[in-house]
């Protein structure tokens, strides 16, 4: 589950290159993949990637704000004989295993590359307006424990807090990044989080990809089809020419086109699921991710996980519920804060929500 990531099964797969057990390694010329591990056992490591030039070095995703991963990267620093004065920073996304770190070792020539909505969603978190959105959030739902703080520690560190301006440089799609021989393109691809990117060297066929091809989708109340991005970043990914796929969990992989179809026909098992967990007299997504209590073979009783871990998978079944009523295969209602959905019948056409509608309304 990426950061806390919804589904590991994807991330340490298939194809797996020599040495990953190596701390830091090159994986491809002039590129450093650090091993950072994490206090987060669901999780178990970060990778940091780092691309060492002469002029200005470039980290990717520096890890997690904890005395135990500022240890592995300030060695993995002084390896690699990198001169912090002279590095900026790239953020795939803003989970707290990629990017609270980064303020250790900023430097005040370094920038930080990251994507504008990426980069307002760490600010709002600063500003504590994502505590409110929880809220709201755990209360569509309907799940049990509707107190936003204690979620919301577990998401984000006071790392996020701890600065009033960020070194931020906004990121688009298409827009170039160049280290020493490479000349990457920034690709904005919405899925695993609103503004999530990747990086991509076209001559060299490797993409830095993030958590993107995973199962994880994060969100709250910024997007209404949390799923349709993801699974349209999947299709544009999967078409892509790519020959090393460098990822933020697990080994770096070739095939990145088959992890992707194992993604695809995830999700399409899990909406079937959602689907056929619905009652006749509608249920909210907590009740429908305790009704698919042992049907999901990789997933333990929901009684039995510890709080994030109930949430994330009632996040997801949410995001597979609103992606069915925006297909017109569910409708839904809102009742009291809560939103319920409902299976169509068999001669029910159920309509498309409006598309101004906005998640919270």
């Amino acid at each position: 589950m990426d950061e806390l990531h919804h589904d590991l099964l994807f991330s340490i797969l298939i194809d797996s290159m020599p040495g990953s057990a190596e701390r830091i390694s090159e994986v491809a010329p002039g590129i450093f993949r650090i091993v950072v591990q994490l206090p987060i056992p669901e999780v178990g490591s970060v990778n940091s990637y780092v691309i060492v030039d002469g002029d200005r070095n470039l980290i990717i995703d520096p890890g997690m704000a904890h005395p135990d991963c500022y240890e592995i990267m300030e060695k993995a620093v002084v390896d690699l004989g990198l001169d912090l004065e002279r590095t900026d920073f790239f953020i795939t996304h803003h989970h707290l295993d990629h990017f609270s770190a980064v303020s250790r070792f900023l430097r005040e020539a370094s920038h930080i590359y990251i994507s504008r909505p990426e980069a307002e969603f760490i600010e709002r978190i600063a500003a504590e307006e994502v505590e409110g959105e929880m809220r709201i959030f755990l209360e569509m739902l309907g799940f049990p424990d509707r107190n936003p703080g204690n979620l919301v520690s577990q998401f984000y560190s006071n790392a996020y807090r701890q600065r009033h301006s960020w070194p931020f440089l906004y990121v688009d799609d298409g827009d170039a990044i160049v280290r020493g021989n490479y000349h990457f393109t920034c690709l904005i691809t919405p899925g695993h989080t609103i503004g999530h990117s990747c990086l991509y060297e076209p001559a060299r066929s490797v993409l830095i990809s993030g958590d993107q091809i995973t199962a994880g989708i994060q969100f709250l109340l910024d997007r209404t089809n949390a799923l349709a991005d993801h699974l349209q970043s999947l299709a544009r990914l999967r078409e892509m020419d790519v020959k090393l796929a460098l990822p933020g969990h697990g080994s770096p992989f070739r095939n990145h086109r088959k992890r992707i179809d194992q993604l695809l026909a995830h999700h399409q098992g899990r909406s079937e699921a959602a689907c056929g967990a619905l009652g006749k007299s509608g249920k909210d997504a907590y009740e429908v991710t305790l009704a698919l209590d042992g049907l999901l073979p990789d997933r333990d009783a929901l009684d039995t996980l510890p709080l994030i871990r109930k949430f994330i998978h009632t996040r997801h079944s949410f995001a597979y519920l609103q992606h069915l009523a925006a297909e017109g295969k569910v409708r839904k209602e809102h009742r009291h804060g809560r939103i319920l959905f409902f299976p169509c019948q068999p001669t029910e056409t159920c309509p498309d929500p409006p598309q101004q509608q906005k998640l919270h309304e």
